[in-house]
């Protein structure tokens, strides 16, 4: 990728690609390739020896940087307070499969350290593309005041399940949570989400629910029992979501480095959803729940709260 021109308001996107590629083919093809994923080693050298860790990024990731003015750059990510390791003993031994990819985790930041310890080792290994924004000053000041409301009300302690959004104060994962960023300014057109977003359709049977188990379980996949996905809606939920390594190959097949938008309007208003007395709401619930099973209801739409209690439908 060509050199990028520092400058002094700008927003990067880092999409850091998978150590294989997910196989979103079947069902099963999805949890082996995620479950292997997940013990995945990449080598680096440390202190003039040459060593093997775990990759940091199992199933692929994005972190954003954020620099205005001449202030210091500030690296963020949504993450789980998980180790790669802990999904996996939530599938091998509580059974779970693909409701792990909904259910809401204790979660927290990846901040500038922990993300610049491993930029340049997985960037030199071609594991990271990135995405550049140049901004003008106010909409740098809407991204920096939107990372405040987004710290003082605690949503990064919700790392959100595939559907969350960070917007409605559901915890977000780390696609959605990089992408608000992006809508809060107006500048995620249906062009690049069409690129960067990916929908399944899970038969309802291949989902645990508080109520009653999946048909199939972790390791009969393991085993080599498989499904096929739902070809529409009806008895099945839609995942409907960002992925990290489809952001990543349309940074390679379109060349996208740069994007300048300091020219662009900046939007005016609220940049939440919700007023911050129910975004606190919706967090706290999140919180008392966290690693629970859905409910049918919950799995069949996850705005239903936030439309039957709270008042706020989404309709966009």
């Amino acid at each position: 990728m060509a050199h990028v021109r520092a400058h002094a308001d700008e927003l990067e996107l880092l999409f850091y690609r998978a150590p294989q590629p997910l196989d979103w083919s079947t069902p099963g093809a999805l949890v082996r390739s995620a479950y292997h994923n997940s013990f995945a080693k990449v080598g680096h050298w440390e202190n003039d020896n040459y060593r093997w860790d775990i990759y940091p990024h199992g199933i692929s990731h994005v972190n954003i940087k954020l620099q205005c003015g001449s202030k210091s750059p500030v690296y963020r990510g949504m993450t789980s307070d998980r180790s790669n390791f802990s999904y996996a003993w939530d599938l091998m031994v509580k059974g779970r499969a693909l409701e792990t990819f909904l259910i809401d985790v204790q979660g927290r930041f990846y901040k500038n350290d922990e993300v610049l310890k491993w930029l340049s080792i997985l960037e030199s290994q071609d594991y990271v593309r990135r995405f550049q924004l140049k901004l003008n000053s106010a909409q740098c000041s809407r991204l920096e005041n939107y990372l405040a409301q987004y710290e003082k009300l605690k949503l990064w302690t919700v790392y959100g399940g595939l559907r969350s959004q960070a917007l409605w104060g559901q915890g977000a994962g780390c696609a959605d949570f990089a992408v608000s960023f992006l809508k809060i300014l107006n500048l995620f057109p249906e062009e690049i989400a069409t690129h960067w977003r990916r929908e399944l359709k899970v038969p309802l049977r291949l989902l645990s629910s508080e109520t009653r188990d999946a048909d199939i379980s972790f390791w009969k996949y393991i085993r080599g029992a498989d499904g096929t996905w739902a070809k529409d809606s009806k008895n099945a939920v839609v995942f409907s979501f960002y992925d990290p390594e489809l952001m990543y190959r349309w940074v390679g097949a379109k060349n996208k480095a740069v994007w300048d938008v300091s020219s662009y309007k900046t939007p005016q208003g609220d940049i939440l959803k919700m007023p911050a007395e129910k975004i606190l709401k919706n967090i706290y619930r999140k919180r008392s729940n966290l690693n629970a099973l859905l409910s049918e209801a919950d799995l069949k739409n996850p705005y239903r709260y936030e439309c039957d209690t709270l008042g706020f439908c989404k309709v966009d």
